[in-house]
C-alpha cells in the first residue's frame, strides 16, 4: 500500500509571534532564544501578513490566525488589538 503526503492548495493557518517577551515566566523549556528581550512585532508586519493570507482565509472558514510565542498579551492591549485588526472575521481564542 502506497501512501502519499498531500499538501493543501492553500495554508489553513498562520502563526504570529507578536512579542518575544515572556517575563516573568521565563520557562525553562522555552525554545525562544531571545525570550528575555522585549521585541514587539511592528503593526506593519501584521498588515503585510494579513494582505498575504486574507485572500486564502476568505475561502476557508476554518482558517486560523494563531497568536503564539512569548506572551501575546505582554505586547499591551492596544498594540495587540492593532496587530489583530488587519485580520477580518470573528475572534476565536481556542484554549489549546
Amino acid at each position: 500500500m502506497q501512501s502519499a503526503l498531500r499538501l493543501a492548495a492553500r495554508p489553513r493557518s498562520v502563526i504570529m509571534q507578536p512579542t518575544t517577551k515572556c517575563l516573568p515566566m521565563d520557562c525553562t523549556y522555552c525554545y525562544l532564544p531571545f525570550r528575555k528581550m522585549n521585541h514587539l512585532m511592528p503593526v506593519t508586519v501584521a498588515e503585510a501578513v494579513a494582505t498575504s493570507v486574507n485572500p486564502w482565509a476568505a475561502h476557508d472558514p476554518a482558517f486560523e490566525v494563531v497568536w503564539h510565542g512569548g506572551e501575546p498579551l505582554a505586547t499591551g492591549r492596544d498594540h495587540l488589538a492593532a496587530l489583530m485588526s488587519p485580520f477580518p472575521g470573528p475572534l476565536l481564542l481556542p484554549n489549546r
